[in-house]
């Protein structure tokens, strides 16, 4: 509808204001946890001091009062139980801001790390076709790197594989073999497992595996060092 239409026109009318200055795009939620802080007036939200976690209105944080951010990066978690458990390692938290990406990253968590524009960005996806490309679509979206974590190939060779239909097989080997070649280059190796038999890991059985290693794979991108995942360590 074009700012001009009759309708807009009728409402502004009607409420005595124009269509832009009544009508906001719904705000969206972010839950998050680590180093900021968000100051609007008296009112002080602290992420880093909230248990277990917190919410806030990405738009908000993007456009009101005053954000603080001392995190070494920005984590990305795509499965709510992983973001959890990583919320809970001090050794992360008080280094990076962590974020429930809720599967596909929505606009508003995207606007808040593009405004933050942290050193580093890092994301955990699940160990599927979609979990390659939500983090290959975060990278498109911001325009710079994002650091895969816990998606190392060897990972999904020793993970306990999901039940899947036939089609859902076909449609995870499309979607993996485009991604192979099309993919941020960290990623494909994993696409290509994929792409053999569409298979998918349960993050479950690779979470706590995951999780001990990660402040260790988090300082390594802070060092500009590969990050490697040991499968021997933390069963």
């Amino acid at each position: 509808m074009s700012s001009s239409s009759p309708l807009r026109a009728a409402f502004a009318n009607l409420v005595g204001r124009s269509w832009d200055a009544a009508v906001l795009p719904i705000d969206t939620e972010v839950t998050l946890r680590g180093p900021l802080r968000w100051t609007v007036g008296e009112v002080v939200a602290d992420a880093a001091a909230s248990v277990p976690w917190i919410g806030l209105p990405a738009n908000g944080l993007c456009t009101l009062g005053v954000v603080d951010s001392r995190a070494r990066g920005v984590l990305l978690i795509e499965n709510r139980s992983s973001f959890e458990r990583v919320c809970a390692i001090p050794e992360i938290v008080d280094r990076w801001l962590c974020v429930w990406g809720e599967g596909y990253v929505r606009n508003g968590p995207v606007a808040l790390v593009r405004a933050l524009a942290p050193d580093h960005i890092a994301a955990w996806g699940d160990l599927d076709a979609h979990g390659v490309a939500i983090v290959a679509d975060l990278a498109a979206r911001l325009d710079r790197p994002v650091h895969p974590v816990g998606m190392e190939p060897e990972i999904f060779r020793t993970g306990l594989k999901r039940t899947r239909t036939d089609e859902e097989r076909r449609e995870a080997r499309k979607l993996a073999g485009k991604l192979a070649a099309s993919a941020p280059e960290p990623l494909r190796p994993l696409a290509e497992l994929i792409a053999v038999n569409g298979d998918s890991c349960e993050q479950e059985t690779t979470r706590q595996r995951v999780a001990s290693q990660l402040p260790a794979m988090l300082k390594a991108i802070e060092n500009g060092e590969v990050s490697a995942f040991d499968p021997g360590l933390g069963d």
